[in-house]
Protein backbone atom coordinates (compact mmCIF):
# COMPACT_ATOMS: atom_id res chain seq x y z
CA UNK A 1 0.00 0.00 0.00
CA UNK A 2 2.70 2.67 0.93
CA UNK A 3 4.67 1.34 -2.30
CA UNK A 4 1.62 2.35 -4.31
CA UNK A 5 1.41 6.04 -3.05
CA UNK A 6 4.71 6.26 -3.54
CA UNK A 7 4.81 5.56 -6.75
CA UNK A 8 1.50 8.00 -7.38
CA UNK A 9 3.63 10.66 -5.93
CA UNK A 10 6.45 9.87 -8.18
CA UNK A 11 4.86 10.02 -11.06
CA UNK A 12 3.27 13.11 -10.16
CA UNK A 13 6.52 14.75 -9.14
CA UNK A 14 7.89 13.82 -12.37
CA UNK A 15 5.03 15.81 -13.91
CA UNK A 16 6.17 19.17 -11.99
CA UNK A 17 9.26 18.54 -13.05
CA UNK A 18 8.60 18.31 -16.48
CA UNK A 19 5.74 21.01 -16.76
CA UNK A 20 8.78 23.35 -14.89
CA UNK A 21 11.15 22.12 -17.48
CA UNK A 22 8.94 22.98 -20.63
CA UNK A 23 8.35 26.18 -18.89
CA UNK A 24 11.82 27.79 -18.18
CA UNK A 25 12.49 26.25 -22.08
CA UNK A 26 9.74 28.09 -23.93
CA UNK A 27 10.29 31.21 -21.13
CA UNK A 28 14.77 31.28 -21.35
CA UNK A 29 15.06 30.66 -18.09
CA UNK A 30 18.26 28.79 -17.17
CA UNK A 31 16.88 26.82 -13.87
CA UNK A 32 20.17 25.91 -12.93
CA UNK A 33 21.11 29.61 -12.50
CA UNK A 34 17.63 30.60 -11.33
CA UNK A 35 18.12 28.07 -8.56
CA UNK A 36 21.43 29.78 -7.98
CA UNK A 37 20.19 32.72 -7.74
CA UNK A 38 17.65 32.11 -5.50
CA UNK A 39 19.61 29.51 -3.22
CA UNK A 40 22.07 33.06 -3.03
CA UNK A 41 19.16 35.38 -1.55
CA UNK A 42 17.83 32.39 0.91
CA UNK A 43 21.26 32.37 2.28
CA UNK A 44 20.93 35.88 2.65
CA UNK A 45 17.79 35.88 4.40
CA UNK A 46 17.57 33.41 6.50
CA UNK A 47 21.27 32.50 7.91
CA UNK A 48 21.53 29.48 9.59
CA UNK A 49 22.23 31.13 13.03
CA UNK A 50 19.15 33.21 13.06
CA UNK A 51 16.83 30.93 11.18
CA UNK A 52 17.36 27.30 12.11
CA UNK A 53 14.36 26.07 13.24
CA UNK A 54 12.10 29.13 12.95
CA UNK A 55 9.50 29.88 10.73
CA UNK A 56 9.73 33.47 10.63
CA UNK A 57 12.03 35.52 8.63
CA UNK A 58 15.08 36.57 11.37
CA UNK A 59 13.56 40.22 12.29
CA UNK A 60 10.15 39.18 11.17
CA UNK A 61 7.52 39.28 14.10
CA UNK A 62 5.83 36.41 15.25
CA UNK A 63 2.16 36.31 14.46
CA UNK A 64 -0.20 33.98 16.46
Amino acid sequence: MASDNRTRIAAEAADVGIALLLFCDRTGIDLIDAIRSKMEVNRRNYPKDRSRGIRERPGQKRRF
